[in-house]
Protein backbone atom coordinates (compact mmCIF):
# COMPACT_ATOMS: atom_id res chain seq x y z
CA UNK A 1 0.00 0.00 0.00
CA UNK A 2 2.73 2.18 0.82
CA UNK A 3 3.41 2.06 -2.78
CA UNK A 4 0.08 2.31 -4.11
CA UNK A 5 0.21 5.95 -1.89
CA UNK A 6 3.55 6.88 -3.05
CA UNK A 7 2.49 6.32 -7.28
CA UNK A 8 -0.72 8.38 -6.70
CA UNK A 9 0.84 10.82 -5.27
CA UNK A 10 3.52 10.75 -7.75
CA UNK A 11 0.98 10.73 -10.44
CA UNK A 12 -0.86 14.47 -8.59
CA UNK A 13 2.40 15.71 -8.89
CA UNK A 14 2.12 15.52 -12.78
CA UNK A 15 -1.09 16.16 -13.19
CA UNK A 16 -0.61 19.38 -11.02
CA UNK A 17 2.27 20.65 -12.82
CA UNK A 18 1.34 23.00 -15.82
CA UNK A 19 1.99 22.25 -19.59
CA UNK A 20 5.00 23.73 -19.89
CA UNK A 21 6.64 21.34 -18.52
CA UNK A 22 7.60 19.03 -20.89
CA UNK A 23 9.49 15.73 -20.87
CA UNK A 24 10.94 16.23 -24.01
CA UNK A 25 12.45 19.73 -23.82
CA UNK A 26 11.15 23.01 -25.54
CA UNK A 27 8.86 23.13 -28.48
CA UNK A 28 10.00 24.58 -31.61
CA UNK A 29 7.91 27.57 -31.26
CA UNK A 30 9.64 28.52 -28.05
CA UNK A 31 13.16 27.81 -29.85
CA UNK A 32 12.42 30.02 -32.57
CA UNK A 33 10.85 32.54 -29.75
CA UNK A 34 14.25 32.29 -27.69
CA UNK A 35 16.25 32.61 -30.77
CA UNK A 36 14.88 35.53 -32.04
CA UNK A 37 14.97 37.18 -28.65
CA UNK A 38 18.49 36.36 -28.77
CA UNK A 39 19.42 37.63 -32.32
CA UNK A 40 17.40 40.51 -31.50
CA UNK A 41 19.55 41.12 -28.45
CA UNK A 42 22.75 40.56 -30.74
CA UNK A 43 21.90 42.86 -32.61
CA UNK A 44 21.35 45.44 -30.38
CA UNK A 45 24.38 44.68 -28.70
CA UNK A 46 26.16 44.98 -32.72
CA UNK A 47 24.75 48.37 -33.40
CA UNK A 48 25.83 49.36 -29.69
CA UNK A 49 29.24 48.33 -30.50
CA UNK A 50 28.92 50.12 -33.86
CA UNK A 51 27.98 53.34 -31.60
CA UNK A 52 30.43 52.97 -29.46
CA UNK A 53 33.12 52.55 -32.35
CA UNK A 54 31.83 55.45 -34.23
CA UNK A 55 31.28 57.81 -31.11
CA UNK A 56 35.38 56.66 -30.10
CA UNK A 57 36.80 57.29 -33.92
CA UNK A 58 34.74 60.90 -33.85
CA UNK A 59 36.44 61.75 -30.43
CA UNK A 60 39.91 60.28 -32.02
CA UNK A 61 39.23 62.56 -34.71
CA UNK A 62 38.21 65.76 -32.79
CA UNK A 63 40.91 65.20 -30.81
CA UNK A 64 43.49 65.07 -33.59
CA UNK A 65 41.79 67.91 -34.78
CA UNK A 66 42.28 69.68 -31.48
CA UNK A 67 45.91 68.88 -30.92
CA UNK A 68 46.63 70.14 -34.62
CA UNK A 69 44.28 73.78 -33.49
CA UNK A 70 46.85 73.24 -30.39
CA UNK A 71 49.95 72.84 -31.60
CA UNK A 72 49.09 76.04 -34.86
CA UNK A 73 48.16 78.21 -31.76
CA UNK A 74 51.41 77.33 -29.94
CA UNK A 75 53.40 78.41 -33.39
CA UNK A 76 51.93 81.66 -33.12
CA UNK A 77 52.42 82.25 -29.79
CA UNK A 78 55.67 81.57 -30.52
CA UNK A 79 56.36 83.63 -33.39
CA UNK A 80 54.43 86.37 -32.05
CA UNK A 81 56.73 86.40 -29.19
CA UNK A 82 59.84 86.39 -31.10
CA UNK A 83 58.35 89.48 -32.97
CA UNK A 84 57.74 90.98 -29.52
CA UNK A 85 61.41 90.63 -28.72
CA UNK A 86 62.80 91.73 -31.93
CA UNK A 87 60.37 94.87 -31.36
CA UNK A 88 61.51 95.55 -28.06
CA UNK A 89 65.33 94.94 -29.08
CA UNK A 90 64.63 97.82 -31.95
CA UNK A 91 62.62 100.44 -29.52
CA UNK A 92 65.61 100.17 -27.33
CA UNK A 93 67.90 100.67 -29.90
CA UNK A 94 66.08 103.35 -31.59
CA UNK A 95 65.48 105.02 -27.66
CA UNK A 96 69.16 104.88 -27.18
CA UNK A 97 69.48 106.94 -30.73
CA UNK A 98 67.40 109.45 -29.48
CA UNK A 99 68.57 109.89 -26.37
CA UNK A 100 72.44 110.51 -27.98
CA UNK A 101 70.84 112.74 -30.50
CA UNK A 102 68.80 114.49 -28.13
CA UNK A 103 72.13 114.97 -26.08
CA UNK A 104 73.73 116.31 -29.07
CA UNK A 105 71.04 118.82 -29.68
CA UNK A 106 71.48 120.22 -26.01
CA UNK A 107 74.98 120.77 -26.25
CA UNK A 108 74.74 122.15 -29.90
CA UNK A 109 72.10 124.47 -28.22
CA UNK A 110 74.36 125.47 -25.45
CA UNK A 111 77.07 126.08 -27.94
CA UNK A 112 75.04 128.26 -30.21
CA UNK A 113 74.14 130.31 -26.83
CA UNK A 114 77.58 130.61 -25.57
CA UNK A 115 78.70 132.20 -29.23
CA UNK A 116 75.69 134.06 -29.52
CA UNK A 117 76.76 135.33 -26.01
CA UNK A 118 79.97 136.34 -26.81
CA UNK A 119 79.29 137.84 -30.56
CA UNK A 120 76.78 140.32 -28.89
CA UNK A 121 79.68 141.26 -26.38
CA UNK A 122 81.68 141.67 -28.68
CA UNK A 123 78.49 143.97 -30.80
CA UNK A 124 78.03 145.68 -27.41
CA UNK A 125 81.63 146.57 -26.73
CA UNK A 126 82.02 144.81 -23.56
CA UNK A 127 84.38 142.06 -22.57
CA UNK A 128 82.35 138.30 -23.00
CA UNK A 129 83.15 137.57 -19.11
CA UNK A 130 81.29 140.36 -17.85
CA UNK A 131 77.76 139.17 -19.85
CA UNK A 132 78.58 135.56 -18.04
CA UNK A 133 78.76 133.42 -21.54
CA UNK A 134 79.29 130.64 -19.76
CA UNK A 135 76.03 131.17 -17.87
CA UNK A 136 74.69 131.71 -21.49
CA UNK A 137 75.22 128.21 -22.37
CA UNK A 138 72.93 126.73 -19.78
CA UNK A 139 70.72 129.39 -20.37
CA UNK A 140 67.51 128.95 -22.61
CA UNK A 141 67.62 130.16 -26.25
CA UNK A 142 65.03 133.00 -25.04
CA UNK A 143 68.12 134.61 -23.21
CA UNK A 144 70.27 134.46 -26.03
CA UNK A 145 67.86 135.61 -28.84
CA UNK A 146 67.09 138.78 -26.17
CA UNK A 147 70.38 139.52 -26.05
CA UNK A 148 71.68 139.40 -29.79
CA UNK A 149 67.93 141.74 -30.19
CA UNK A 150 69.47 144.33 -27.66
CA UNK A 151 73.14 143.94 -29.59
CA UNK A 152 71.56 144.77 -33.00
CA UNK A 153 69.26 147.43 -31.23
CA UNK A 154 72.31 149.02 -30.11
CA UNK A 155 73.93 148.51 -33.26
CA UNK A 156 71.56 150.14 -35.05
CA UNK A 157 71.80 153.36 -32.95
CA UNK A 158 74.61 153.99 -33.32
CA UNK A 159 74.80 153.93 -37.67
CA UNK A 160 73.89 157.12 -39.17
CA UNK A 161 70.20 157.15 -40.12
CA UNK A 162 70.47 157.23 -44.37
CA UNK A 163 72.90 153.86 -43.24
CA UNK A 164 69.82 152.05 -41.09
CA UNK A 165 67.11 153.53 -43.58
CA UNK A 166 69.49 150.80 -46.85
CA UNK A 167 69.98 148.46 -44.33
CA UNK A 168 66.95 147.66 -43.08
CA UNK A 169 65.26 147.77 -46.76
CA UNK A 170 68.14 145.08 -47.13
CA UNK A 171 67.98 141.22 -46.64
CA UNK A 172 69.38 140.92 -42.93
CA UNK A 173 66.67 143.81 -41.83
CA UNK A 174 65.38 141.43 -39.09
CA UNK A 175 67.64 141.72 -35.72
CA UNK A 176 69.37 138.53 -35.00
CA UNK A 177 67.10 135.12 -33.81
CA UNK A 178 63.90 137.24 -34.92
CA UNK A 179 62.02 135.65 -38.17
Amino acid sequence: MKHRLLITVALFALLALPAQAQLFGPSDEEKAAEKAHEDGQDSRIEQNAQAIDQANAQQRQGQEQLQGQLRDLSDRVRSLTDSLTRATGTNEELAHQISLLNARIEQQQKDFNVRLCTLSAQQLGADAGTLNCAAAGAADTASARRLAGAAWRRQCQSRPRARRAGHAAGAAGNPPGRR
